[in-house]
C-alpha cells in the first residue's frame, strides 16, 4: 500500500501541468443490495501513456491526510490504437475505503474510446466493470461501476503530408522541389512555426540544410538537386516534426526512384510534377528536334491512358503539349459485365498543352464511345490522382439518349400513361474510370431534368450514376408515372439495357390515383427488367385508401404493377371501417390478407383471402375466407362475401344485454365457437355499411355442458346482422336476427320485438301465437332484472312444458346468471301455442319465433346490344335487402359473385334492371354476378352466359403479323393507326393460359422488337391503350411465325422444318430427305390420326389445317425406316 501510495504521488507531482487540461470523471458505484453512489471527479483527474502505449486514468475521490481514495481505469494497448473497445482487467481499481482491503479488483469490463474530436483535442469515453473485493474478515463485497464516463483533453501529435507523392521517379541532375506540410494529427488543420526535419540518403543529393520552419500555412520546401552520379535505384527521406503545445510526430518515410534509363519524362506544375508519360519497358525518351522528345510503341500516361503508337511531346518550359499518330484507350475496363478496352480515339491526334489540372481535351476529335445504351461525346478527360500511382481519370461528356429517353414531360397529360417523345435528349455528366482492387471500373455521374425514360417514366431533376462494377447505369431524382405524380425515383440500365426503377413517393399525404376516388398514402416502388421493352413493370408498396374517407378502407399493397395497362397485382393486408371509440388499440372493425388485383380499366379493386370481422374491443367473432369487390365508380362501393368460422368471444355482460336475448344468453357461456358460416357485407359511402351472416349452431358449443351444448345447437340455422353505422354501442349486433318473431299480444299488450330492436320490452303473462305446418324449430326466450328467468309453454293440444326432454326434442336451459331463459323445440306441433310467465313477473321481456331460411339466388341476364336485363327472385327476400351486381371477368374459377366491377346498386325488391354498357364500364367478355345482403340473409349467384363489350373507341389494330427465331428475338408489327384515340399498343402473350404483356409500343409506330424467352408455341394478341392507361379489346390470335431455318427437329435418320407454328390455316413443312415423297401424319392428343398426306421432301410441303380444331397436335414424317416428329399448335 505504501508503495501505491507514493507512486501516485508521483503521478500528481509529474502531471500537474497536465492537470490544469484535464476535465471530468464520471461514475456510479453500487455493492452487494446496497444503494447507488454517484461521483463527480474534476479537479482529481490525471492520466498518462507509459512507454509500452497502456493508458492509464486516475480519478481521485479523496486526498485527505488519511490517504488518497481513486479509481484507476488502465488500458493496455492504447499507444496502437486510440480510439475503440477495450478490455478491463484486474489492472483497474476502485480504492473506496482507508481500510485494509477496501479496494475493489475489477474482474470484467469495458471502456469504449470515441475518436480525438480535433477542434477540441478532448477524448471522451464511456465505461462499466464489475469486480469484488475481499475483506480481512473473510467478508467479500461485489461492487458494480456503471455509467462511466471519461472526458480529458490531449495534447494533439504533429503529422504530415509529402509532395510529391511516393513512388516519384528523379532524373540525375534534375532539379526536385520536395515539400512537407505540416498539420494537426486526424484532421486538415494546418500547423506553423514548427521545426520540420529531413534526413536524406547519402550520396544522392547535393548538399543543403535538413531543417526549416514551417511557414504560417505550415509549408517546408527544399529545392534538391540530384547529383550526376546518382546511382538509379529505390531509396527514402525520413521526415519529422516538432513544435511546443504538440507531441512530437511519427516519423514518417518519402519513397522515390533514381531513374537513369529516360524511361519517364514528368510534366511539372510550379516545379512539382504532375503528369508521367512513360516509354514502356526497354525504351526511353529520344530527342525530336528542339524542345520535342518522341516515342515509339505503348505510351502510358499516369500509368492509365495508353496510347499505342507514336507520341511527340513539347517539353519547352518543363510543360506538356504532345501530338502523334496511334490509338488512345484505357485497356482492360469493366463495362457492361466484361473487361475491355475502352477507346477514345483511333488515328492522328494533338492537344493542347496540358495546364495544372491534367485535363485532356479531346473535344476537337470525333470520339463516339457506346456506353450502357447511351452515346458519349463531346469529352474532356482529366487524370485523378498522380503520376506514380493514378487513381483514375475523370471525364466530362454529353450523353445522347435512345429511343425511349426524350426531353420533356409531356404536362399536358400528368397522369399520362403513354408519354410521346419530343426530340433526342442529350446531357452532360463525367465519367470517371476508377481503381478497385487492381481492376479498373467505369462511373458516371450527371444531372439533367424533365428526361422520359420510355412512356411510363418520367424522371424530374435526374442525377445519374454508372457502376461499372455492377454494369448499372442509373437515373435517379424525382420522377412521375401513370399513378404517382410525384416519386423520388432511380432508374437503372444494366449492361446496357433499361433494366431496374426504384422510389419512395410522398408521405405528406394521400396522393390521388387518377380519375378515381382512391389515393396512395405514401410508400415505395421498384422495377426490375425494363429491358423487354416499354411495359412500367414495377414492385410496389403503399397504402391504398378513398381519398378524403381513411376510417373506411386501408389496403397495404406489396406486389407488382404494370403500365400500360394500369394494373396492379398485390398481397397485403386489408382493414376496413375504423371506429376507434371501440377500441383505442384496435380500431379496425375489418382485418384481412390476401392477394389483389387494381385496375384502371373497370375501376375496381378485387381482393381475396382470409379476414377478421367484427368486434367490440375483444376478440373478433367472424373468421373467414373472403372476396372483396370495391368500386370506384361512378360512386365507392365494397362488397364482400366468403365463408367463414364464427365465435361468440366473452364480453363485458353490460354490452351483451344490448344484443338481444339470445346474444345475452351465448354470452354468459362464452367464448363459444358457433361453427360455419356463410357472410356478405355491403358498405357505400353515403348508405349501407352492414354486415350479415348465415349461422349453422348444429357444430356449435364446444367445450360446453352437455344440456346448454345441445339446447344451442339445436336452433339449427340462424343469423347475426350487424350495422357498423351503430358502433361502439354493442345493439349495432343483433344475434337472433334470422328468426321470425311470431308472439302476438295477449289483452292488447304483449307484442313481439320486431328484429333488431331487441332493447324494447313486451307485457308479460300469456301470449299465444300460431305455428305453421312445416315449422322446423321454435324457439322461446324470456330475460327478466329479477332472475331467475321463466316462462311455461302450452302446447296446442293442451300439454304444459316446463322442464327439459331432450329425446323428444325439447330443450329448456337456463343462462348462468338467471336473466334470461331459453326454449327450443324441435318439430313443433302446427297450431296455437301459449306462453305462461309466473304472476308478478309481468316486467319481463319474452320472445317467441321460428327460425327463417330463405332461398338461393337466381339470377338471369340476356344482352341487348349494349344493354343487360337482369332479373332475380326478388318477392323471396326482406324488402330492406340490397343488391349489387357487378361486371366479372370471364375466367375459370371466378366464383360465384365474381371479382368485376360494379355496374349497378339497390334494393333487392325491385327485379328486373337494365344496365347499360359504356366503353369503361365493364371488361371486353365478361359474366353478370350479384351480391345480396340483408338482416338474416347472404346470397351470391352468377347468372348464365357470357356477355360482350366492344369498346368500339379502342379497337384493336389491324394486319397484325409477328416473326421470330429460336433466340427469342420477335418482331411483331401492323397496319398505321390512324384512331386519335389510342396512343400506345399492348403485346399480350395468351399461350398455355398465360395472359402476360410482354411489350408495348407507341401509338405512332407500326412495328416493334423484342426479346421472348422461350418462343416456340407462343401466341400473341394484341390491344390499343389511350393516354390513360384503359385497354381495349385484345384483337385475333397472332400467328407468329419462326423462319423455317431456324427451328430444326431431328428425329431417326432425318429433320424436319416448319413454319409458322402456331399456325391457323396452312403449315410449311421441310424434311432433309432426299427422296420424293414422305408421308406426314398429324395425330391429336388421344391417339386420332387427323390428318394423312403425301409431300416432297427438302422441296417443302403445304399442309391444309383448315378443318382443325385449336389444340396441340403432333407431326410425323417417314421415309421407310426414317422418321421425326415435332409438335404442332393449331391456334384459332
Amino acid at each position: 500500500m505504501k508503495n501505491l501510495m507514493t507512486a501516485l504521488l508521483v503521478v500528481l507531482t509529474v502531471f500537474t501541468a497536465r492537470a490544469a487540461e484535464m476535465d471530468t470523471v464520471r461514475f456510479t458505484t453500487r455493492s452487494n443490495n446496497g444503494p447507488e453512489k454517484d461521483y463527480v471527479i474534476t479537479d482529481g483527474t490525471r492520466w498518462s501513456v507509459d512507454a509500452g502505449g497502456t493508458l492509464r486514468v486516475t480519478a481521485i475521490t479523496d486526498s485527505s491526510a488519511q490517504g488518497l481514495l481513486y479509481m484507476e481505469l488502465v488500458m493496455p494497448g492504447f499507444g496502437t490504437r486510440s480510439s475503440g473497445d477495450f478490455g478491463l482487467t484486474s489492472t483497474t481499481t476502485w480504492k473506496y475505503g482507508h481500510n485494509t482491503g477496501q479496494i475493489v479488483i475489477c474482474q470484467s469490463g469495458r471502456i469504449t474510446i470515441s475518436e480525438i474530436d480535433t477542434a477540441t483535442n478532448r477524448m471522451n469515453a464511456t465505461f462499466q466493470w464489475s469486480g469484488k473485493a475481499t475483506l480481512p474478515s473473510g467478508v467479500i463485497l461485489n461492487s458494480t461501476i456503471s455509467k462511466g464516463s471519461v472526458s480529458i483533453r490531449r495534447t494533439p501529435q504533429l503529422a504530415h503530408d509529402i509532395l510529391p507523392k511516393n513512388g516519384v521517379k528523379w532524373r540525375p541532375e534534375e532539379r526536385v522541389k520536395l515539400t512537407v506540410l505540416t498539420r494537426k494529427d486526424k484532421s486538415q488543420q494546418l500547423v506553423g512555426n514548427a521545426d520540420v526535419k529531413i534526413v536524406l540518403p547519402p550520396g544522392i543529393f547535393e548538399d543543403i540544410p535538413t531543417t526549416k520552419t514551417s511557414d504560417g500555412n505550415g509549408r517546408a520546401e527544399w529545392l534538391l538537386k540530384v547529383k550526376d552520379d546518382a546511382e538509379g535505384g529505390d531509396y527514402r527521406i525520413l521526415v519529422s516534426s516538432k513544435k511546443q503545445g504538440f507531441d512530437d510526430s511519427r516519423l514518417d518515410t518519402f519513397k522515390f526512384k533514381v531513374d537513369s534509363t529516360l524511361r519517364f519524362y514528368y510534366g511539372k506544375c510550379a516545379g512539382v510534377p504532375f503528369i508521367e508519360f512513360d516509354a514502356g519497358i526497354g525504351e526511353k525518351w529520344k530527342d525530336g528536334g528542339g524542345t520535342t522528345i518522341t516515342s515509339t510503341g505503348t505510351i502510358r500516361i499516369n500509368q492509365l491512358l495508353t496510347i499505342d503508337g507514336r507520341v511527340d511531346i513539347d517539353t519547352i518550359g518543363g510543360g506538356v503539349k504532345f501530338s502523334g499518330d496511334g490509338k488512345i484507350s484505357i485497356p482492360a475496363v469493366y463495362i457492361d459485365g466484361r473487361f475491355q478496352d475502352f477507346v477514345f480515339y483511333d488515328g492522328a491526334f494533338s492537344f493542347p498543352s496540358l495546364g495544372c489540372d491534367a485535363m485532356i481535351d479531346f473535344l476537337a476529335v470525333p470520339i463516339a464511345q457506346q456506353m450502357a445504351g447511351s452515346k458519349l461525346k463531346e469529352l474532356k478527360l482529366r487524370l485523378l490522382g498522380d503520376f506514380s500511382q493514378s487513381a483514375g481519370a475523370a471525364m466530362s461528356v454529353t450523353i445522347e439518349g435512345g429511343r425511349n429517353m426524350a426531353e420533356g414531360c409531356n404536362d399536358a397529360l400528368p397522369f399520362g400513361t403513354v408519354w410521346l417523345p419530343n426530340k433526342k435528349q442529350s446531357f452532360t455528366g463525367e465519367v470517371r474510370i476508377l481503381d478497385s482492387l487492381g481492376q479498373w471500373y467505369l462511373g458516371f455521374t450527371a444531372k439533367a431534368s424533365n428526361v422520359m425514360m420510355g412512356p411510363s417514366i418520367c424522371v424530374k431533376e435526374m442525377s445519374a450514376s454508372y457502376d461499372g462494377a455492377k454494369s448499372e447505369f442509373t437515373l435517379a431524382g424525382k420522377a412521375k408515372t401513370p399513378l404517382f405524380e410525384e416519386i423520388g425515383a432511380s432508374v437503372t440500365f444494366r449492361s446496357g439495357e433499361l433494366n431496374k426503377f426504384s422510389g419512395n413517393f410522398r408521405f405528406d399525404g394521400c396522393t390521388p390515383i387518377p380519375e378515381t376516388p382512391a389515393c396512395f398514402k405514401g410508400g415505395s416502388v421498384s422495377v426490375e427488367n425494363l429491358s423487354i421493352g416499354n411495359p412500367f413493370r414495377m414492385q410496389i408498396a403503399s397504402t391504398f385508401q378513398i381519398y378524403g374517407e381513411p376510417d373506411l378502407l386501408e389496403l397495404e399493397i406489396q406486389g407488382g404493377l404494370e403500365s400500360p395497362p394500369n394494373t396492379i397485382r398485390a398481397t397485403g393486408i386489408l382493414r376496413m371501417l375504423n371506429v376507434p371509440s371501440v377500441s383505442a388499440t384496435k380500431p379496425w372493425q375489418i382485418e384481412g390478407s390476401g392477394s389483389r388485383m387494381f385496375s384502371l380499366d373497370n375501376y375496381t379493386l378485387a381482393d381475396s383471402g382470409t379476414l377478421k370481422a367484427l368486434h367490440l374491443g375483444g376478440d373478433y367473432f367472424i373468421d373467414a375466407k373472403y372476396t372483396t369487390k370495391i368500386g370506384l365508380k361512378p360512386d365507392v362501393f365494397i362488397s364482400c362475401s366468403g365463408s367463414a368460422t364464427t365465435k361468440f368471444p366473452a364480453m363485458d355482460p353490460a354490452k351483451a344485454k344490448q344484443m338481444g336475448m339470445l346474444g345475452r344468453f351465448i354470452n354468459g357461456y362464452a367464448p363459444v365457437p358457433i361453427g360455419t358460416a356463410d357472410f356478405s357485407m355491403m358498405i357505400t359511402m353515403e348508405g349501407e355499411r352492414y354486415l350479415s351472416a348465415n349461422l349453422d349452431f348444429r357444430n356449435a358449443g364446444g367445450t360446453l355442458v352437455p344440456e346448454i351444448r345441445d339446447a344451442i345447437r339445436a336452433i339449427g340455422k340462424g343469423s347475426i346482422y350487424v350495422d357498423f353505422r351503430k358502433l361502439p354501442s354493442p345493439s349495432a349486433i343483433v344475434v337472433d336476427a334470422g328468426i321470425a318473431n311470431v308472439l302476438n299480444g295477449l289483452f292488447g299488450e304483449l307484442r313481439g320485438i320486431p328484429p333488431g330492436k331487441p332493447s324494447e320490452s313486451v307485457q308479460a303473462g300469456v301470449g299465444t301465437f300460431v305455428i305453421a305446418e312445416g315449422e322446423t324449430e321454435l324457439i322461446v326466450m324470456s330475460s327478466t332484472t329479477t332472475p331467475p328467468a321463466d316462462v311455461k309453454l302450452h302446447t296446442p293440444s293442451g300439454t304444459e312444458l316446463t322442464v327439459s326432454d331432450p329425446s323428444r326434442g325439447i330443450h329448456r336451459v337456463m343462462s348462468p346468471d338467471g336473466e334470461v331463459v331459453l326454449w327450443v323445440i324441435r318439430n313443433p306441433a302446427p297450431g296455437t301455442w301459449s306462453a305462461i310467465q309466473p304472476q308478478g313477473r309481468t316486467g319481463d321481456s319474452i320472445m317467441a319465433g321460428v327460425t327463417r331460411t330463405y332461398p338461393d339466388l337466381v339470377l338471369t341476364a340476356t344482352q341487348s346490344g349494349t344493354s343487360i336485363d337482369v332479373s332475380w327472385n326478388a318477392a323471396d327476400y326482406p324488402a330492406d335487402a340490397r343488391i349489387a351486381i357487378s361486371a366479372d371477368q370471364d375466367e375459370a374459377g371466378a366464383g360465384a359473385g365474381g371479382t368485376g366491377r360494379i355496374l349497378y346498386t339497390g334494393a333487392a325488391s325491385v327485379s328486373p334492371v337494365r344496365i347499360p354498357l359504356s366503353d369503361s364500364n365493364a371488361p371486353c367478355s365478361f359474366r353478370i354476378g350479384a351480391n345480396l345482403l340483408g338482416r338474416g340473409v347472404s346470397r351470391q349467384a352468377t347468372a348464365e352466359g357470357t356477355f360482350t363489350n366492344t369498346k368500339d373507341y379502342l379497337t384493336p389494330p389491324s394486319n397484325a403479323r409477328a416473326t421470330t427465331d429460336r433466340r427469342g428475338v420477335t418482331t411483331i408489327s401492323w397496319s398505321p393507326i390512324d384512331n386519335g384515340f389510342v396512343s400506345g399498343v399492348v403485346v399480350y402473350r395468351v399461350d398455355a393460359g398465360r395472359h402476360d404483356v410482354v411489350t408495348s409500343a407507341y401509338g405512332y409506330e407500326t412495328s416493334f422488337t423484342f426479346t421472348m424467352e422461350d418462343p416456340e408455341g407462343a401466341v400473341l394478341k394484341i390491344a390499343a391503350v389511350d393516354a390513360k392507361g384503359r385497354t381495349g379489346c385484345m384483337g385475333d390470335a397472332i400467328d407468329v411465325v419462326t423462319d423455317v431455318r431456324e427451328v430444326e427437329h431431328r428425329g431417326e435418320g432425318m429433320s424436319i422444318w416448319l413454319a409458322p407454328n402456331p399456325a391457323s390455316d396452312r403449315m410449311t413443312v421441310r424434311t432433309t430427305n432426299e427422296a420424293a415423297i414422305v408421308d406426314y401424319r398429324l395425330v391429336d392428343i388421344m391417339g386420332n390420326v387427323v390428318l394423312v398426306q403425301r409431300g416432297s421432301g427438302t422441296g417443302g410441303t403445304t399442309l391444309d389445317l383448315h378443318g382443325l380444331a385449336t389444340g396441340t397436335y403432333v407431326l410425323i414424317a417417314q421415309v421407310g425406316e426414317k422418321y421425326v416428329a415435332s409438335t404442332v399448335r393449331v391456334v384459332r
